[in-house]
């Protein structure tokens, strides 16, 4: 266990969807969801949806590290096509201890599993996670942008193997 009473853990099984989706819509509703327009909103409500995120999970269309406290689920990143983060969400009283650059380099560390040529990992980041996703040295690839009502940044990391 984690010095800080965490341990990161992962590849999560399909069963942890609805766990996960409750973490993402609950840390959602109360940091982002209140800037989104309705078609925003309808957008990502179903993208995480319990049943189609064990789908994208069994399928290995996501792969999903998980953040724990004793039991519980307090953090959760998903990557999609290998080296992009499709999500990343910290339960808000964890928020600032860690948990979410655990995750990342849970995530970096997968992902460089049988590599040996440097690659980028991208995020499209809300504004709201700019800033940690820049102390994680991620940099905006470009101005905001907005797809289907959901706003986001496109970010890159490169990673030199």
């Amino acid at each position: 266990m984690d010095p800080a009473g965490f341990h990161v853990t992962g590849p999560l099984l399909p069963d942890c969807a609805p766990a996960l989706s409750a973490l993402v819509r609950r840390v959602f509703v109360r940091f982002e969801a209140p800037d989104y327009p309705p078609e925003g909103l309808n957008t990502f409500f179903a993208y995480t949806d319990p049943s189609l995120l064990s789908f994208a999970v069994r399928s290995g269309m996501l792969v999903v590290g998980g953040c724990y406290w004793e039991d519980r689920l307090i953090g959760a990143i998903a990557l999609r096509d290998g080296t992009h983060i499709s999500l990343l969400f910290v339960e808000a009283a964890w928020h600032r201890r860690g948990i979410g650059t655990a995750l990342v380099e849970w995530a970096v560390k997968r992902m460089l599993t049988g590599r040996r040529a440097s690659f980028d990992v991208t995020v499209n980041a809300s504004s709201y996670a700019r800033a940690f996703y820049e102390h994680a040295g991620f940099c905006a690839t470009a101005e905001e942008q907005e797809k289907d009502g959901i706003r986001f940044i496109p970010m890159t990391r490169r990673i030199v193997v």
